[in-house]
């Protein structure tokens, strides 16, 4: 028995003709219009209403009382001989019609019956907001049978734009959704979870990856629940929707957070993440190593207020801070003020983290110690200093004295015969050599002493041209020739270019064992590079020594090989950016090479030249 009685509301009967038996409070209103002030009445609560043919025309009274409240269930009352009109009473609105046959225990039936039940119009209204929904969701309602694969009997929604396959290929078993579509390493587990929960009859949800149609990869979430029909799983319902942009933005935001976390980890690297006015929310263990404080005491202050900081910086660290936090990736080089008295160098940013509008919404700083090289810099300055003073000792102090002993031998070539005449001559060899190793010894300190070499455009056919015949007048019994191309090269270099082919062309005279050297230049332009080759025909260079002529892996005058031309050569080539190395040459002596990219702009044309 319901916990209320079923209040029904009579209208155009005779209240005393109805017998609904127990559990109905019946109330008689002898029309519709005093039947719709009844419904209208908010304290009294209506259940179902009843129409009598027999006093008002029941259609007319339908109509009435359908205007304003639909949802109250209608049961229109007719005689056996008005049997016509109940399909139009129904089609009106009416919930179910009774034909009077001096029993009313069938129209109790009828009335409990309607008042369990939603309204005919109710329910079209229902299905209607539900196709709506179905048709808006942006996902998949579904029912299937739970079978491996399972089979579709229904499936609506955004189907063919989230699969790529249309509802019809699901439903007619052409495509499968477990088989087909649900990513092959998910559908094991796919599956279990899903039978896991049906067998503790349990609504299922579930993340997995499917293949679309184009053999692209998505990312869906399904939530479903079983059917059952006395007891028996009948079916599966649920919804699937395409999480593949969230899932991707998720996966993005733990890789940056696996990013974040490792460069906040850094123990090389100090960091700190500030809120936009400063306040300092946390920083690494890498920063805390600097100051000899907890981390709860400095968490929270304005960053410039730390202890990290001099006095004299503060006021700088803070413009810093304001400047990242309008926007500006912030550099700065600085000095910490440590616990351990020692004061280190840092060099470091401050930068605005933005949301997706580009707004700053916190701010990053971090920074690495440089004391180390702050200190290496510093003895390279001193060395600096040191080959200044060597280079002026050299220049002029050493380099004037051996001018002298060449100009005095000279004047005694006139004094001398004999025996005198050769020892002279080793005298004058000997001087000559010195004032190049000099010459040498000079450029090489004036490369080592720059911090970086202002490099300009060099034509090198020029350069050749000049050294080669500078060599020449040197070594008369020498022969040289240069070979170019039909299109004149430049690189960017500098001026002592012009040291590295005057070292290469006469280390291939002064190296050579035979009575006429024969040297041959070459230049010649390889796309974007150009080679400068010096080829002779001495007595060669071992494989095992081609490398260490160069001074390889030394980094001083000291260092082996043939001599500090040589090492001035490798130095100078990769200074331009280019790379040296020796060849051997046929039949005899070797060939040395100079690759060094091309200054482009500088590239022009002319004929076809050769130097003897």
């Amino acid at each position: 028995m319901p916990e209320h009685p079923i209040r029904v509301l009579v209208i155009g009967a005779d209240h005393s003709s109805l017998c609904l038996g127990d559990g109905f409070d019946v109330r008689l209103e002898p029309t519709a219009g005093t039947g719709r002030a009844v419904l209208a009445d908010d304290s009294t609560r209506i259940d179902c209403v009843v129409t009598h043919h027999g006093r008002v025309d029941c259609l007319e009274a339908l109509e009435t009382l359908r205007e304003g409240y639909p949802e109250v269930p209608c049961i229109v009352t007719l005689e056996p001989a008005d049997r016509s009109i109940a399909a139009d009473a129904i089609e009106r609105g009416a919930t179910d019609y009774y034909v009077a046959n001096g029993s009313s225990s069938l129209l109790a039936t009828r009335i409990r019956t309607a008042v369990g039940q939603p309204p005919r119009r109710t329910l079209e209204r229902r299905n209607r907001r539900l196709e709506t929904l179905v048709d808006n969701l942006p996902g998949i309602v579904y029912r299937c049978r739970n079978e491996p694969g399972w089979p579709m009997e229904r499936i609506e929604g955004e189907c063919e734009q989230i699969t790529g396959y249309p509802a019809g290929a699901f439903e007619r078993g052409d495509v499968s959704l477990g088989d087909d579509v649900v990513h092959p390493e998910d559908r094991e587990r796919t599956w279990e979870t899903v039978q896991d929960t049906l067998d503790a009859r349990e609504p299922y949800e579930v993340t997995y990856r499917i293949t679309t149609a184009d053999g692209s990869t998505r990312w869906v979430w399904e939530r479903g629940r079983g059917i059952y029909d006395d007891g028996d799983l009948a079916a599966l319902e649920g919804f699937i929707a395409d999480i593949t942009e969230r899932t991707e933005g998720e996966r993005k935001r733990r890789r940056n957070q696996r990013r974040f976390e490792a460069v906040f980890d850094d123990p090389k690297t100090i960091v700190a993440l500030l809120d936009l006015d400063g306040t300092l929310l946390q920083a690494n263990q890498a920063a805390m190593a600097y100051v000899d404080e907890d981390r709860s005491a400095v968490v929270g202050e304005p960053f410039w207020e730390t202890s990290w900081w001099t006095e004299n910086v503060a006021d700088k660290v803070e413009q810093w801070v304001e400047r990242a936090a309008a926007g500006e990736y912030v550099g700065y080089e600085t000095n910490l003020d440590p616990t351990n008295g020692e004061n280190e160098r840092i060099s470091g940013t401050i930068r605005p983290v933005t949301n997706e509008d580009g707004e700053p919404t916190s701010l990053i700083a971090s920074a690495r110690n440089i004391t180390d090289q702050r200190d290496r810099n510093r003895r390279l300055e001193q060395t600096r200093d040191q080959l200044a003073v060597l280079n002026q000792v050299v220049r002029h102090d050493l380099r004037n004295h051996m001018q002298v002993v060449r100009g005095q031998g000279r004047l005694l070539a006139d004094h001398v015969d004999g025996d005198a005449d050769q020892h002279l001559e080793a005298v004058l060899l000997a001087a000559e050599e010195a004032i190049d190793l000099t010459t040498t010894a000079r450029e090489l300190t004036a490369t080592m002493s720059e911090d970086e070499a202002e490099l300009k455009t060099i034509a090198v056919h020029r350069t050749v041209t000049s050294v080669v015949e500078s060599v020449r007048s040197r070594y008369a019994d020498a022969e040289i020739t240069v070979y170019g191309l039909s299109s004149d090269v430049a690189i960017e270099a500098n001026e002592m270019f012009e040291s590295v082919v005057h070292n290469l062309v006469q280390n291939a005279i002064i190296h050579n064992d035979s009575e006429r050297p024969k040297v041959d230049v070459s230049i010649d332009r390889r796309n974007d590079t150009v080679l400068v080759t010096v080829a002779d025909d001495g007595p060669g260079i071992s494989d095992r020594r081609k490398g260490e002529v160069f001074g390889r892996g030394e980094k001083g005058l000291g260092s082996p090989g043939t001599g500090v031309g040589l090492y001035l050569v490798r130095t100078l080539v990769e200074g331009y950016g280019g790379d040296v190395w020796i060849e051997d040459n046929e039949p005899t002596g070797s060939v040395f090479v100079v690759r060094l990219p091309i200054d482009e702009e500088s590239v022009t044309s002319h004929s076809t030249e050769r130097v003897d």
